[in-house]
């Protein structure tokens, strides 16, 4: 055999197969390394969408505590339960822990635009558009508080779905 025969490319026979196995191993490792990458940005999305669901729940949770006390203690008035001073004194006390809870409210559904698509956002908004004009409105005229709670179901079913999509894709 001639020495041409034994190299093909210039490259010995002897360095081929290790050559051929580094370019694979390099390339395999370049997808490797581009997969965990993804991987631990989706569950870094993941993580963050739950979070910012448990504050969400926890929150809307509270503001909807504090509107119900507030037209309670109204209810409680009306129905001579309590004194027009003590009612006036608790209104007060109520109303600004619910404005309290309504910022705070507000607040974790912004963040809910960073983490969630716009099945959510739409909902949020439409919920932020109808509460703004609750506000407006006197305690003896404002809705059930069933509304305020339908639309809590309603938010919180669309984050779980599109928590559960998202994580049957990781």
């Amino acid at each position: 055999m001639s020495n041409q025969d034994e190299t093909r490319w210039g490259i010995d026979r002897t360095w081929r197969n290790p050559i051929i196995t580094g370019i694979f191993g390099l390339i395999i490792g370049v997808v490797a390394a581009n997969l965990q990458a993804k991987a631990v940005k989706d569950q870094y999305f993941l993580e963050n969408r739950a979070r910012t669901g448990e504050i969400v729940t926890s929150q809307f949770s509270r503001y909807i505590d504090k509107f119900q006390r507030l037209i309670q203690v109204q209810r409680d008035y009306r129905d001579k339960k309590m004194t027009k001073e003590d009612a006036e004194r608790m209104a007060i006390v109520l109303n600004q822990q619910r404005v309290d809870a309504r910022a705070k409210l507000f607040n974790a559904l912004s963040a809910l635009r960073l983490y969630y698509g716009d099945n959510v956002t739409d909902i949020v908004v439409e919920f932020q558009t109808w509460d703004e004009e609750q506000a407006t409105k006197r305690i003896s005229d404002l809705p059930e508080i069933t509304q305020w709670r339908g639309y809590q179901t309603k938010i919180l079913a669309a984050m779980r779905e599109e928590i559960q999509q998202r994580a049957w894709h990781l």
